[in-house]
């Protein structure tokens, strides 16, 4: 184990004990393959869907944002989730993307979409190389 001394800045030193070998049990990260991730992004958007209705979901672009813990997605290619993305067609969105950082994906639009997104429909887009600047504004 190993210590470490943390001080606040009116509190007294203290000691804690970390046993890093529990630390790093916590801190891997398990592959969503995009299947899954499709499936998972389909059933979060039925509930809406049916209390929407198909015209009402026709003039709207559903964006879900996907986090799970210690997750990430992988592989990124958009194959194996035709199911899903049937699903998604039968629900009546405009467009379902789905963001999955530091990536960005369209996975359906219909024809009432705007062109930028029947173009990046299937590609995993991505601005950022790494986590710095994620959700840092851009300089202008």
């Amino acid at each position: 184990m190993t210590s470490l001394t943390q001080r606040g800045a009116s509190a007294p030193a203290t000691t804690r004990k970390i046993d890093w070998r529990v630390y790093a049990k916590r801190t891997e990260s398990t592959a969503i393959p995009f299947d899954k991730a499709a499936a998972m992004v389909a059933e979060a958007l039925a509930e809406k869907a049916s209390r929407y209705r198909q015209r009402t979901c026709a003039a709207l672009d559903a964006v879900v944002y996907f986090d799970l813990g210690n997750s990430h997605l992988y592989p990124v290619e958009p194959r194996g989730a035709a199911a899903a993305l049937a699903e998604l067609g039968r629900q009546g969105w405009r467009s379902a993307s789905m963001l999955a950082l530091p990536y960005g994906m369209v996975l359906t639009a219909n024809a009432g979409a705007p062109d930028f997104l029947h173009k990046r429909v299937g590609l995993a887009c991505s601005e950022w190389s790494g986590p710095d600047g994620w959700f840092e504004p851009e300089d202008e």
